[in-house]
């Protein structure tokens, strides 16, 4: 990463740190990336504790860092449909129910941790299909005993895919379906299968499959009526004249939801 990036990730920081001490932010991001090239060091308030993360020398992961923790773009409690959905957690776990979270693209473990650590009862199934990617997300989680990182990818229905992209960085690979390929992928039924639970007990699915949404939602979605929440990034903005986000506009508006638009995802709410 040229120098002259680093001060702009150190006035960045400096954003940062004031969002986090005047809107009173769940993390804190405790040193800039011009200290510290290849690592992260944060205090998490919801912990406690001050943990260390892992970086490359990549703006993808600074932006990965940046999106998932220093502006906590998963923190739903500012909704309301964000309190009933730690609601509905409590309540599962009054009824012995250990309730399900889904990363599907957990790329370096930033948005898994995040998930971890807000529902640390709950059993996280993080799947990231490139194996670098799978690594660094091992130990960036591993401080986390309620998750699992598989390296493969999500999809429709189990098969074999391929990596493609691979030459725009680690945060844009994405999966087509190939009978021969390095890959595998999962139905979310499989997940959770995987994770000893029933689609009844999904608590949340986080998408981020650059693209390949379009083919997780056109077939196989009887788990959406059931998820009490589901984030996803489209990317229609990438992929111009596709349509990829049309099957997961159909899946989840054919049920009574709520839908938002935060920063850049869509999330849904099941009523």
């Amino acid at each position: 990463m040229k120098q002259v990036s680093h001060f702009i990730w150190l006035f960045r920081w400096l954003q940062r740190l004031f969002s986090a001490l005047v809107r009173r932010r769940e993390v804190v991001d405790l040193l800039p990336s011009i200290i510290l090239l290849r690592s992260r060091i944060l205090f998490d308030k919801r912990t406690g504790k001050i943990r260390t993360f892992k970086l490359r020398r990549q703006l993808s992961d600074y932006w990965a860092y940046d999106q998932c923790l220093a502006t906590s773009a998963l923190d739903l409690d500012p909704f309301p449909q964000g309190t009933k959905l730690r609601s509905t957690y409590d309540k599962m776990l009054a009824k012995g129910v250990k309730p399900i979270i889904l990363d599907c693209g957990a790329n370096i473990g930033f948005s898994t941790y995040w998930l971890s650590v807000e529902y640390p009862k709950a059993t996280i199934i993080a799947v990231e299909p490139d194996h670098d990617n799978a690594l660094l997300a091992e130990y960036n989680t591993r401080h986390c005993n309620n998750v699992q990182i598989i390296q493969a990818a999500v999809a429709s229905s189990d098969c074999r895919l391929s990596l493609t992209n691979t030459d725009q960085g680690s945060d844009a690979f994405r999966t087509v379906p190939n009978d021969f390929g390095e890959i595998t992928g999962y139905s979310i039924a499989s997940l959770v299968t995987m994770s000893g639970g029933t689609h009844e007990d999904l608590l949340l699915a986080k998408i981020d499959i650059e693209g390949f949404e379009n083919d997780l939602f056109s077939a196989n979605v009887d788990w959406v009526q059931y998820a009490q929440a589901i984030i996803v990034e489209p990317h229609d903005w990438m992929i111009s004249g596709q349509a990829t986000a049309n099957n997961l506009l159909r899946a989840i508006s054919s049920q009574p939801r709520d839908f938002l638009v935060h920063g850049e995802h869509v999330i849904s709410f099941r009523i």
